[in-house]
């Protein structure tokens, strides 16, 4: 904005009358200020402490409601008194006239952009529970996201991939980890007394599009039990994980077609979503992380 600014007052002075408006997409100007999709702005910029507020010039000059955020809220009268200097008259008499947004025009389903919007406050809201309570980082932005779920009723169950693996875990008693396809299909693996939850939620996951049954082991048991007992004995991890199970079918391919094949459906499972009922393992979530997945805790 500065740049902008330096640039018309430069301009008047050589006698040119420039114009300015800047393109600003959130938060939403014809949006409410509590609508999930403006809030989900808010959530993704807590490092910057912005907030999503109502246009008071705007509303002043014209009698209706805009959504603006404070930091043009409090920029405006000192930029309008630079743009009035240079001009000799006014040219906004509020931050959203200087806005060219028609954002909202193009959402042809409201109800499920705000749905979304949700989910998006949810993923923040989990993303920075991680980093206060795994790494002790950043308390003052997962504080901050958990205001605004709780000043807007808001439960990580709202989101239906998160509520279909909680009660999943409530049915079973297992710790769940699950990945939604685009379709919004959820795949679910659980933790067992020897493989990680990652690790069965993959191994599921290989089976989709194959005539492989669903009860159908992909790595045969006393595979599962030689690597569990050397680690037991080696090791303080007590379970095989995702990228053990995965050296296990790549030894296995070598003389099987059909694992062959299903090895290739790991690329399918590139930029989904992941939530676990509790912590995985670092070297899953580097694996995980390696195929772009977005990854979710609950603590």
């Amino acid at each position: 904005m500065s740049t902008c600014l330096s640039q018309i007052y430069n301009d008047s002075k050589r006698g040119i009358l420039s114009g300015f408006a800047k393109l600003e997409l959130f938060p939403i100007w014809n949006l409410g200020k509590e609508s999930f999709v403006n809030l989900a702005y808010e959530a993704a910029t807590v490092n910057i402490d912005d907030k999503v507020i109502e246009d008071t010039f705007y509303n002043e000059k014209h009698g209706k409601n805009a959504t603006s955020y404070n930091r043009d809220m409090q920029l405006f009268p000192v930029l309008n008194n630079i743009l009035k200097k240079i001009y000799n008259t006014e040219i906004y008499s509020s931050p959203t006239e200087m806005g060219v947004n028609f954002a909202k025009d193009a959402i042809i389903d409201e109800e499920f952009a705000e749905y979304s919007g949700k989910r998006e406050i949810i993923r923040r809201y989990l993303k920075e529970k991680y980093e206060y309570i795994y790494n002790g980082e950043k308390k003052e932005n997962y504080l901050k996201i958990k205001k605004i779920m709780n000043e807007y009723d808001i439960k990580i169950e709202d989101d239906i991939m998160i509520k279909t693996i909680n009660l999943e875990k409530e049915e079973i008693g297992y710790e769940i980890a699950g990945i939604e396809f685009k379709d919004g299909t959820v795949i679910m693996g659980k933790e067992k007394e020897d493989i990680t939850k990652t690790a069965g939620l993959i191994l599921n996951l290989l089976k989709i599009g194959t005539d492989i049954p669903k009860q159908e082991y992909l790595i045969p048991k006393e595979y599962i039990k030689k690597v569990f007992e050397l680690k037991e004995k080696i090791s303080e991890e007590k379970y095989v994980d995702i990228t053990e199970c995965l050296i296990i079918l790549t030894i296995l391919s070598n003389k099987s077609e059909k694992i062959q094949k299903i090895m290739g459906n790991l690329e399918k499972l590139k930029n989904l979503r992941y939530y676990s009922t509790s912590i995985i393992p670092e070297k899953e979530r580097v694996f995980l992380k390696s195929l772009n997945i977005d990854i979710l805790y609950n603590m």
